[in-house]
């Protein structure tokens, strides 16, 4: 199976996960990340806005405000991706292929500032990564445009938990040289340290 056949299987599978179903495993998902000792020691979280067939982290990111925590959500554009401070989802706009996205107006978050380079070595600073498919290595099939592997690839330090439902979980990825490493994979049913 190469990385386009994975990305095909998987995202049926995904598919068929019933709707009351993937609302109780993205609790689950959801439970596991708040009781984590990672969750604690975050204090700035890039986070994303599911799609219908990912993991539904909203219950989450309502939470993760009301603790105090800074999140950043994803902007795309044809070849790059970036972050932007949202403090609720009314700041959040319907983009392209249904996806939610920060509004202009949101604050670019400068990865290149001290004070962000500083975080990214205590833990301060969680990319949860959504995915088509994770391996328990850490590796991800994402869905083929590099976005989130680019980003990684600029704030290495930060915590990467990759974020999936067991079903979307296979026994290898065929990684490529430029595909970027999850430190944590978390499912309904399991938390992996890679």
């Amino acid at each position: 199976m190469n990385k386009r056949e994975i990305r095909k299987a998987t995202l049926t599978k995904r598919k068929e996960i019933k709707l009351e179903l993937k609302e109780l495993k993205s609790k689950s998902i959801i439970d596991k990340i708040l009781s984590s000792d990672w969750y604690k020691k975050s204090e700035i979280l890039l986070v994303y806005a599911a799609l219908k067939d990912e993991v539904n982290l909203d219950e989450f990111i309502e939470k993760a405000w009301a603790d105090g925590k800074e999140l950043y959500f994803p902007r795309v554009t044809k070849t790059d991706m970036d972050f932007y401070k949202v403090s609720s989802f009314q700041q959040l706009e319907v983009a392209t292929f249904n996806v939610r996205e920060p509004k202009r107006e949101c604050k670019l978050l400068d990865i290149y500032n001290e004070d962000f380079q500083k975080a990214t070595t205590t833990q301060a600073v969680v990319v949860i990564v959504p995915g088509v498919a994770f391996a328990i290595d850490g590796t991800r099939v994402g869905y083929g445009k590099g976005y989130y592997d680019k980003y990684l690839h600029k704030i290495p330090k930060a915590l990467r938990v990759g974020i999936a439902f067991e079903e979307q979980i296979v026994d290898k990825t065929y990684a490529d040289a430029y595909d970027e490493i999850m430190h944590i994979v978390l499912t309904d049913k399991r938390e992996v340290l890679v």
